[in-house]
């Protein structure tokens, strides 16, 4: 949700407190592998540089002084990294930023549309 719970909430929009009725069914799992990056796949699409790994997470998980419990803290070598968090605005609602305004912080780290951008 653009602007989350407070948003959607401060807008009068439908809640409940009641518990939902679930109804039994079968769920199918079927794994779409093109979707799928693999530890192979990104450092032949990084080193041939075809792709861009982008780091997403807290500028502490990035250097490594929160580990978050793993064992090995920090980032991945050649990887770019802007956090989460920059890309939503600093109003009580945390929308997202106008597409042109994420795409010019995008560029100035050298972030190029045209090359596929894996995310972690």
């Amino acid at each position: 949700l653009d602007g989350g719970w407070n948003k959607w909430f401060s807008e009068g929009r439908p809640i409940s407190i009641l518990p939902p009725t679930i109804t039994r069914g079968v769920f199918q799992i079927n794994a779409n592998t093109d979707l799928l990056c693999t530890l192979t796949y990104a450092k032949d699409c990084v080193q041939s540089g075809k792709a861009i790994m982008l780091d997403l997470r807290s500028d502490d998980e990035w250097t490594g002084t929160n580990t978050r419990g793993n064992q090995r803290s920090g980032h991945i070598p050649r990887a770019e990294h802007l956090e989460w968090l920059r890309f939503v605005d600093d109003t009580s609602y945390k929308e997202f930023k106008p597409a042109t305004v994420i795409e010019a912080m995008l560029r100035e780290l050298g972030i190029d549309k045209d090359k596929e951008i894996i995310t972690y």
